[in-house]
């Protein structure tokens, strides 16, 4: 029985002091709010773009909840990834280009892996949700 023991904590030892990529694990896509292809779209549909949102929004509480998010999405663009506006505004959240240049600049180099396009769906929610989180939602008109 002893030696029994000793085996298995010996293996949970190793298993513990293993780091996880190392063990071929990555973590679910939903952690990294990545829902791209979920449905089997070209391109994101507005269901990767909502789960997404709700992802981010749970990563970073905005005020209003996910209720505010879900509506200042869909009022401005329906959540479709390539809504455009001839004012300029742009994506899922309709940045404009001023603003999303100033966003990106405002980052820390983390989030800017996510891409530079406002055409990018995940990164146009990401960057709202962080921009909402941090300061509100009054490029949005709340």
């Amino acid at each position: 029985m002893k030696k029994y023991l000793a085996v298995i904590l010996a293996a949970l030892a190793i298993a513990v002091a293993t780091p996880a990529h190392a063990a071929g694990w990555r973590p679910p896509l939903k952690d990294k709010c990545r829902f791209q292809f979920m449905d089997g779209h070209k391109d994101w549909s507005t269901k990767e773009v909502r789960y997404t949102i709700k992802c981010a929004v749970n990563r970073w509480p905005v005020p209003g909840g996910l209720t505010q998010a879900m509506y200042v999405a869909n009022r401005e663009s329906g959540y479709h990834q390539f809504a455009y506006n001839p004012s300029g505004c742009s994506g899922v959240y309709q940045w404009a280009q001023g603003t999303w240049s100033s966003v990106l600049n405002d980052f820390p180099p983390l989030y800017k892996v996510l891409g530079h396009s406002v055409w990018n769906a995940r990164s146009n929610v990401m960057y709202a949700v962080k921009y909402a989180h941090n300061r509100g939602w009054g490029p949005w008109g709340f």
